[in-house]
């Protein structure tokens, strides 16, 4: 199962329903954006390089073509970046951090961060198939573990 959220929320209570399911009580948060002009510079850069990444990604995992969505990548700052947040191929713990971030700006600014470590590492020489970075992720690291498997830098 998958829920696509439209807000940001604290879990004030949660109790268990005689049914067996949970109900809770929930406080939203405010997503704050940032400057409008730093904003759209964020997405124009993010909308460039993550359908680029994942196209390498599928390139060197054998994948084929990547479809990144219906109507990818998002016009809105805020959708792009948590669009990005939910589908980048990063390991839970990384992926939360960035869905816990409070503003807009910062959780695009971290995701170009994290696209050009990706791809800085794929161009970089490296044991496994003549790369590291997007090789890695489909390979597995020489040490056994895999890019899910480890902690954010």
């Amino acid at each position: 199962m998958a829920a696509v959220g439209e807000s940001r929320f604290r879990v004030g209570r949660l109790d268990l329903h005689p049914d067996g399911y949970f109900v809770g009580e929930v406080d939203l948060l405010p997503e704050w954006e940032g400057n409008e002009s730093h904003l759209r510079a964020l997405a124009a850069e993010v909308q460039a390089l993550y359908p680029a990444y994942l196209g390498g990604l599928a390139a060197v995992s054998g994948a084929g073509p990547v479809s990144s969505g219906p109507r990818f990548p998002p016009n809105n700052p805020t959708a792009l970046a948590y669009r990005v947040a939910a589908t980048l191929p990063i390991g839970l713990v990384e992926k939360q951090w960035l869905l816990e971030l409070g503003f807009t700006a910062g959780r695009l600014a971290a995701e170009v961060g994290l696209l050009r470590r990706e791809r800085a590492l794929a161009d970089r020489p490296g044991p496994v198939g003549g790369t590291t970075g997007l090789a890695t992720l489909a390979r597995g690291f020489p040490d056994g573990t895999t890019k899910s498997s480890r902690r954010p830098e």
